[in-house]
């Protein structure tokens, strides 16, 4: 971690608490410069065994979640992230008490996407199985030469307004979970065939807090995301852009 620019951060906190659609800070630096093309190249290529996809209607990406199957060196990245230095630095910035992490993992970790990956806007779960309220993301890319042309970018979303953050490498998203902090990826990755794009992820949670409605689930919201596009998606990623077109031409939709 590089402390420099974490006190940077703590000194201009107040964005933090002010910032629209719902309370985030972009931070960049979090790591210091002679770890990040280290960190760049320890994900592995997407079809190694050890990611776990995740491919339904809202989502096409992979993570590997569990401690032992990660790379040691993403590993201690992401245990830098859990130290209780950086719990009293999140706790000072955000305002959350009594910040803790989870030993199991449980939804964190190393996650990954290539050409034609997404994640549809949705606001996470935020009661833990454990009765802990989960109070922050961190969300930490690795996407060395990364063009925005590709896509990837976290849009931050709700009725009223929206955002688009650029991933770039050793760039930290943090914000606030709750049950309206909906984000995500949605429009399919244009980056060529063999690009990655890579992130660490982390969640905070708090024993002695709880804000608004608690979620067991993840929830995606239907007015962030047509019904109809969705579902063409989930048909091409089924039969491919050929088995649609037929099937568009068996029902008259076109010529």
């Amino acid at each position: 971690m590089d402390r420099e620019v974490l006190n940077r951060t703590w000194l201009s906190r107040t964005p933090v608490l002010t910032s629209l659609p719902f309370p985030h800070v972009v931070i960049d630096g979090i790591f210091k410069p002679d770890w990040v093309p280290l960190i760049e190249q320890a994900f592995p290529p997407v079809s190694d065994p050890r990611y776990r996809p995740a491919e339904h209607l809202h989502s096409r990406k992979a993570s590997i979640q569990s401690p032992g199957a990660m790379p040691s060196l993403l590993l201690r990245a992401l245990e830098e992230l859990r130290t209780p230095s950086v719990l009293n630095w999140l706790s000072e910035m955000t305002g959350f008490t009594y910040l803790k992490t989870d030993d199991e993992w449980f939804g964190e970790g190393v996650h990954t996407s290539t050409r034609g990956g997404f994640l549809d806007l949705h606001a996470d779960f935020t009661l833990h199985p454990k009765g802990w309220t989960r109070v922050l993301n961190a969300l930490i890319y690795f996407c060395p030469g990364w063009q925005d042309i590709w896509g990837g970018g976290l849009t931050l979303w709700s009725p009223t307004y929206s955002k688009i953050v650029p991933i770039q490498s050793n760039r930290m998203v943090l914000f606030e979970t709750s049950d309206h902090s909906f984000h995500g990826f949605p429009d399919p990755l244009r980056c060529p065939e063999g690009r990655q794009r890579n992130v660490l992820q982390l969640y905070y949670y708090s024993a002695q807090y709880s804000h608004g409605p608690l979620l067991r689930t993840t929830v995606y919201p239907v007015s962030a995301q047509p019904m109809r596009k969705r579902l063409r998606r989930r048909l091409t990623a089924l039969v491919g852009s050929t088995g649609r077109s037929l099937l568009r031409q068996m029902v008259g939709r076109e010529k």
